[in-house]
């Protein structure tokens, strides 16, 4: 399950937008909040880039929350 709460907390603390990381995903905004929402699935490649973007070396506990 994705931890959405954890993700945009880690967006404020790195000062970076949904905005800017959807432009760096390559995807639009709207496809970044339905993933987010848990309406579409996160691809493998997006996880990596999301966490490249905020350098951070594991989100293992956002994408993948228990």
């Amino acid at each position: 399950m994705f931890d959405k709460e954890a993700l945009e907390i880690l967006l404020v603390k790195k000062k970076k937008t949904k905005t800017e990381l959807a432009k760096h995903l390559g995807i639009n905004e709207a496809t970044l909040y339905r993933k987010m929402d848990g309406q579409s699935e996160w691809k493998r490649n997006e996880m990596l880039l999301t966490a490249q973007f905020l350098d951070e070396p594991d989100l293992t506990a956002i994408f993948f929350k228990e």
